[in-house]
């Protein structure tokens, strides 16, 4: 039998039904095969910095950030901070925070200038492998202050869609809360 007397006898859409079954059960579909599978989960790393000018004394800017459990006072959903260090302030403090939705972050602080900076690594809590930031301040003039939040982090493996929906939370983070901090020190 001839291929065309097989396609009037059978009808082309009863073959091409047939093929297309046969090619999705087969696996030789056109469709790629990554499809089908998991996405591919990897390390990601990321960083953010962002200065703001605040309209306030260096020394009501330093009241806050050289104090290290003050963090409920500004960022939103931090339910509370304590030091769980001998040392209270400076190198080598430790300090817990609890999120409202009760996960527990643990950071050090690994440098400390008086009035200038301090900065921390966190060592628990969210999906990262490490975590490095800095706040700092630079007086103006009598009555501005640039504060500045810079992060560094590197995740534990994920997919690129976790990831950018992770580092997008980051980011609101970040942002919600110098927003906060701006608004609170310029009353």
């Amino acid at each position: 039998m001839k291929t065309r007397d097989l396609f009037q006898r059978v009808g082309i859409e009863s073959i091409l039904f047939t093929l297309a079954i046969f090619f999705v059960m087969s696996g030789m579909f056109c469709m790629p095969q990554k499809a089908f599978a998991e996405e591919a989960k990897s390390y990601h790393n990321d960083s953010y910095s962002r200065s703001i000018i605040i309209s306030a004394s260096p020394d009501k800017v330093w009241e806050i950030l050289g104090n290290p459990v003050g963090l409920p006072e500004w960022v939103p959903g931090i339910k509370k901070t304590v030091c769980v260090s001998e040392i209270k302030k400076g190198v080598g403090t430790v300090r817990e925070i609890t999120l409202e939705d009760g996960l527990l972050i643990e950071e050090h602080f690994v440098a400390w200038n008086d009035r200038e900076y301090v900065s921390y690594i966190m060592v628990r809590g969210f999906p990262l492998r490490g975590y490095f930031a800095t706040m700092a301040m630079q007086p103006l003039d009598e009555g501005a202050v640039m504060f500045t939040w810079s992060a560094y982090y590197t995740t534990q493996e994920m997919t690129d869609v976790e990831f950018k929906k992770f580092s997008s939370g980051m980011r609101t983070f970040f942002e919600g809360s110098l927003k906060n901090l701006k608004s609170i020190l310029e009353r």
